[in-house]
Formats: structure tokens, C-alpha cells, sequence
């Protein structure tokens, strides 16, 4: 064979096996879970994040977490948010978003720095069996309605806020919700109701759940931390030690 039908050949050979091999990827991906998938209709972006066990979000303005029996996240896709990004690193995830550095009216003064979040929403669903790492976010726990009584949420906040949006309080119970709270806010409404709640808070961290249905409610709080119970909750209050 000359030269020149060597070459062609091979032109034409890799003509039909680069795309195959780009089919044969998604494929894989696609059977592996590891597939992000685009719902124009709604504008969101589902990411799915399989044999994933650390779970860190950071610099997110509006984080919701709801139980759900699986692992993943929707992110709204709207041009005017700022993009959420995903670090998958072995068996560890990080979803953040780029944050601006304030330092206070002096630019060169470090001692009063602060980090803007960017308009951003992401929906994290999140199982009992895992412990979601959350710094610097303003987070809403949620739920799907599907279920009742979901098993539980674990959370460890640095320099974050959390509440709720329940709005009806003959719905939704938690069996356990486990924080621990490192210069966060803490705040539930009256619709919020836990069978067992297990809170370890420092650094200036404030507590107000006056006003929610709490069954067994364990504590352990430095001298620094801010806390707002109601008398029933006191009489329901385990300190840990």
C-alpha cells in the first residue's frame, strides 16, 4: 500500500473512532451516575454525585438542604446568578462559589475582613447518613412534602445562618437534627418541630428556637455563645458534656 492511502486510512480511521470513543464516555458516565443532566424547562441543573462521602459547601447565598433518601444537588441555571462550581476530588465534593474579599472601608486593613456572597441558589439533597461541611453560607432547611417524618440532617456550620420555610406545623418532623455551630446563627420558626435535636455551638454562635416544637434537645455551648429557649425547652435541655 503507498504512503498516501496509509494516510488516508488512517485519517478515516480516526475520523470513526473519535467519536465513538467520546459515545462509549458518556455512556459510562452516564451508567455511573456521574452525569450532570440540564432541565431547560425548569432551568435547573441536576448533579448526581456518586461514591461521594465528604460533602463541603462553601460562599453560598441561599443554600437549601432537604432530606431525601439520595445524594444530589440542583442549581438554578439563571444568567443573572453568579455560576455554582463542583471540586470532585476521590470520595470528597466541594460546591462553592466565588466570594468577594471586603476588608472593611480600609482595602489594606486585614483585621476586618468579610466575604460577600454572590446571588446563587443550590438545593442539596441531602441523606441522614452523611454530615454536609458548610462555611460561610446562608442556609434554609426545607423539605420535599413527601415525607413526614425525615430520618434526620447532619451539619457542621462555620461562619453560616440557618432557618426554616415550614409553614404548617401539623406536617413535617424531624427525628433528629445534629449542628455544630463554629460564629453561626441558628433560628427556627414556630413550625418547626424535631424529635431530638443535638447542638454544639462556640465562637460567638447564637441559638434561638423560643418559639419550636423540640422533643430532647442536648446542648453544649461555651460562655460566648447567645441561646433563646423557651421554659418547656429548658425542662427538655440534656447538657453534653
Amino acid at each position: 500500500m503507498k504512503t498516501s492511502n496509509k494516510i488516508i486510512a488512517l485519517i478515516f480511521g480516526l475520523l470513526i473512532l473519535i467519536p465513538a470513543l467520546v459515545v462509549a464516555t458518556i455512556i459510562i458516565k452516564y451508567k455511573s451516575g456521574n452525569f450532570t443532566r440540564l432541565d431547560v424547562k425548569s432551568g435547573m441543573i441536576t448533579q448526581t454525585f456518586p461514591g461521594i462521602k465528604n460533602i463541603t459547601l462553601r460562599d453560598l447565598r441561599s443554600l437549601y438542604i432537604i432530606p431525601s433518601d439520595s445524594l444530589y444537588a440542583e442549581v438554578t441555571t439563571n444568567e443573572n446568578y453568579q455560576p455554582v462550581k463542583f471540586n470532585i476530588q476521590g470520595d470528597a465534593v466541594l460546591i462553592y462559589a466565588d466570594s468577594v474579599r471586603f476588608n472593611g472601608n480600609n482595602p489594606r486593613n486585614n483585621n476586618e475582613q468579610d466575604y460577600q456572597r454572590r446571588q446563587n441558589s443550590v438545593w442539596l439533597y441531602l441523606p441522614a447518613a452523611y454530615t454536609a461541611m458548610i462555611e460561610n453560607c446562608g442556609i434554609t432547611l426545607s423539605t420535599d412534602g413527601k415525607k413526614a417524618e425525615p430520618e434526620g440532617i447532619n451539619l457542621q456550620l462555620i461562619n453560616s445562618s440557618i432557618n426554616d420555610d415550614i409553614i404548617d406545623s401539623s406536617g413535617v418532623r424531624f427525628r433528629k437534627l445534629t449542628i455544630t455551630g463554629d460564629r453561626s446563627l441558628i433560628g427556627f420558626g414556630s413550625h418547626f418541630q424535631a424529635g431530638e435535636m443535638d447542638l454544639s455551638l462556640k465562637n460567638k454562635s447564637t441559638l434561638d428556637i423560643s418559639t419550636s416544637n423540640i422533643g430532647n434537645l442536648m446542648l453544649n455551648a461555651d460562655s460566648s455563645t447567645s441561646i433563646h429557649l423557651s421554659g418547656q425547652q429548658l425542662n427538655s435541655v440534656i447538657q453534653k458534656k
